[in-house]
């Protein structure tokens, strides 16, 4: 009986002396670190503490004896590694979904700063070599496609084929346009995140591969030139529809009074 009391007498001494320490490390652990964005996860963290001891101490006087604690803890601590693999595997899905978004968040920044700068007027000036536009355009500048029907229009416009038609004039001239936009279009490929955005990477790419297809000959009076060049404008003419009607998409729903500045500028409208 006595040694019941003595071991009893131990605990409590034992568990009185931490809570002391759980109640005055607070001021004295912020002093030392002095990290004001930690401040909460100390403080936290220091309030739990101080809780599981005072959960232990009322289980210990109420209901049980030292023996049945430790039991208990050693049960507890059997679990903790099943518990850490589930909660890691949730945390981590949640913090990356976060993390993703705000990163889908800054390219869509990217790519509307695109689209000001050279994607619109690029469009438009494709928009005049393309020969299946006057035959189908309707298709391509109605305003449904960003309403329900947004699916299907993306669906449609992926499966459409272009008749690109150019003449020396019109390269040059493109040329022109494009090369005074490439340090803005070298800037752009700067941005760490754009590996992030695959479909805008591939318009990029696109992008760069025909100024330098444009670049290489001073004129464009041969056959095999035109077709190779076209093939190529094709190419970055599909990727800017598709990434146009994406951002378009994104404005309506996440800022509807930049949408309906930007579809007054809808290069398909005529």
């Amino acid at each position: 009986m006595s040694n019941d009391i003595s071991i009893s007498n131990l605990i409590e001494i034992y568990i009185c002396q931490h809570l002391i320490k759980v109640y005055t490390i607070n001021k004295s652990v912020l002093k030392v670190i002095n990290l004001k964005k930690y401040k909460w996860e100390l403080k936290l963290g220091i309030i739990l503490i101080g809780i599981s001891f005072i959960l232990y101490y009322i289980d210990y006087r109420l209901f049980g004896t030292a023996s049945k604690i430790y039991d208990n803890i050693l049960t507890q601590i059997a679990f903790l590694p099943i518990y850490v693999l589930i909660v890691t595997m949730v945390l981590e899905q949640v913090l990356y979904n976060k993390e993703k978004q705000a990163v889908i968040s800054k390219m869509n920044m990217v790519v509307g700063l695109f689209f000001s700068e050279i994607g619109i007027d690029l469009l438009k000036i494709i928009l005049c070599y393309d020969m299946n536009l006057s035959k189908s355009g309707s298709q391509l500048y109605t305003e449904e496609i960003f309403n329900d029907k947004y699916k299907f229009y993306i669906k449609k416009f992926k499966d459409y084929q272009p008749d690109i038609q150019t003449d020396n004039e019109q390269l040059i001239s493109l040329r022109l346009f494009m090369e005074v936009k490439r340090e803005f279009l070298l800037q752009l490929m700067q941005n760490p995140n754009l590996l992030e955005h695959e479909s805008f990477t591939e318009l990029m790419l696109s992008v760069f591969h025909l100024l330098d297809e444009l670049n290489i000959k001073d004129d464009f009076k041969e056959l095999e030139d035109h077709k190779h060049i076209n093939l190529d404008i094709e190419r970055a003419y599909l990727g800017l529809i598709l990434e146009w009607l994406s951002y378009m998409k994104h404005l309506k729903e996440e800022y509807p009074y930049l949408y309906s500045i930007k579809l007054r500028q809808n290069p398909f409208k005529r």
